[in-house]
């Protein structure tokens, strides 16, 4: 929410600047969002401070402040932490950080954002993941907020009320736009549809007609696509072996994405996996034969396109959580390109840290240096602990600040203290590892332990769609920044 307050605080100024006059001015916002609401507030509090007079004017074709109140779960998570300095804010932009650094530092970050809303008594609280609430977890104390300072500054906000065109008045300047007032709308009968305007506020979200609008007065628009949503996994649907996990999460994931794998040459599938092999990737060919001369080089590991971590979820057609989320905001380009088809890697040890390396060191240790496993089935629990559960009553092992193995007493019946709930880790073992189910620590190979560290690490999904994010719809796109002046 803090970007739509911020962009809507520095048009309006910039608008008004550039039309001072002795004469009342009229400005039109159009979408009646935290985005259009706040801009009207700006503008007729701006007009006040220095003098001029200015009419404002929000036309939404719905109810006003629908998505605030839906916002964060109906909390409204108003903006990030406002401890956080403007540069570490604009990194959680997923387009355009540089471009609103300077706007951060110099005009409206979340300090001013934070300070505006307790001018106006809301109190808010700081989350331990850095979002930040109002104190009575209702988002319709910001959407009230809102509307209140709307009434003070004399913004009139029309509901139900679509404008239906805003085009150029020509080289008088101003603008001409034509409202149509939906079923139960405030315009009737005689009532006027037709207005001149010095200033115009689009913001509407995500809407074609007004991209369309802007691009006939000569505006560049980036092609608007959706941007917050949850990632459909073939893993998760037909009996795959993400099935039946619903509703599993883990603290911290780490998740990478990928191009899309390649289709299968033409006249075949792709080979299935070996007995050393996971299914996730396919069986290495055979050595090609020695040759003299120049030695080619080696073929390099595709670099992720977006590595993003946080809590993850499990769900009933793929994965949701902030990670999940974050990857879908930072890659909504790639994937819209690819039709929503890429290939995604999981860690599910984020919450530590771990990297396949080390988690094979310490899987291997447990099957060959824990006799009190070797005759426990895999599958059973995860021997490996989460970081917090580290003394565990035993001696520790692993990379610094990593995880741990404890002895398997307590730990076989509690998976609060391992590190992958108990029917995760299951799953990872018998669908991702491929390992059979009667498989014990002690007759566990070299190869099988590889595919069991990579299960865990490296764990290969395929994304093929999209779902939603509850009632919430985001879009990247529209207006472009570089041609915006901040």
């Amino acid at each position: 929410m803090l970007g739509s307050l911020l962009s809507s605080a520095l048009v309006i100024v910039g608008l008004l600047s550039a039309n001072s006059s002795a004469l009342t001015q009229r400005l039109i916002v159009v979408g009646g969002g935290a985005a259009g609401i706040f801009g009207a507030i700006s503008a007729c509090e701006h007009a006040a401070a220095t003098g001029s007079k200015l009419s404002a004017t929000v036309f939404e074709s719905g109810n006003p402040l629908s998505k605030v109140l839906i916002s964060g779960g109906g909390r409204c998570n108003v903006m990030h932490d406002e401890r956080k300095s403007p540069r570490e804010l604009s990194e959680n932009y997923p387009r355009g950080s540089r471009e609103l650094l300077g706007p951060l530092t110099s005009h409206f970050g979340a300090a001013e954002a934070a300070a505006w809303f307790r001018a106006r008594g809301v109190k808010l609280k700081t989350e331990g993941d850095g979002r930040m609430f109002p104190t009575t977890d209702d988002s319709s104390t910001i959407a009230n907020c809102l509307l209140e300072a709307a009434a003070k500054a004399g913004v009139e906000i029309v509901s139900r009320t679509k404008v239906v065109r805003v085009e150029s008045a020509g080289e008088g300047g101003g603008f001409q736009v034509e409202v149509a007032p939906r079923s139960g709308g405030r315009l009737s009968g005689d009532q006027e549809t037709k207005f001149s305007a010095e200033c115009v506020l689009l913001s509407p979200g995500s809407s074609r007609e007004v991209w369309d609008w802007c691009a006939s007065m000569g505006h560049a628009i980036a092609d608007p696509c959706p941007s917050l949503f949850t990632l459909t996994v073939a893993e998760a649907s037909g009996g795959g072996w993400l099935s039946g996990l619903a509703g599993i999460s883990v603290p911290e994931a780490t998740l990478s994405l990928f191009e899309p794998p390649a289709p299968p040459a033409q006249g075949g599938a792709a080979p299935g996996p070996t007995s050393e092999e996971g299914p996730d990737e396919p069986p290495e060919a055979p050595p090609p034969a020695k040759r003299k001369g120049k030695k080619k080089k080696k073929k390099s590991k595709s670099k992720p396109l977006v590595v993003k971590s946080g809590p993850l979820l499990v769900t009933h057609s793929g994965l949701s959580g902030p990670a999940a989320l974050r990857v879908s905001a930072f890659g909504a380009r790639h994937l819209n390109s690819a039709g929503y088809r890429a290939a995604l890697e999981v860690n599910w040890a984020g919450e530590v840290a771990l990297l396949e390396a080390a988690a094979l060191e310490e899987l291997t240790r447990c099957a060959k240096k824990r006799p009190d496993l070797a005759s426990k089935a895999v599958a059973t629990f995860c021997p490996l602990l989460r970081a917090e559960s580290g003394g565990g009553g035993g001696p520790v092992s692993g990379p610094v600040g990593g995880p741990v193995s404890g002895p398997v007493g307590g730990e076989e019946g509690s998976s609060s203290a391992a590190l992958v709930p108990r029917r995760l880790w299951a799953a990872l073992v018998g669908g991702a590892a491929g390992l059979p189910s009667e498989r014990r620590w002690g007759q566990l190979t070299g190869g099988e332990l590889e595919r069991l560290a990579r299960a865990l690490t490296r764990c290969r999904l395929q994304v093929v769609g999209k779902g939603a994010f509850k009632d919430e719809f985001v879009t990247c796109g529209g207006g472009r920044l570089k041609d915006v002046d901040l």
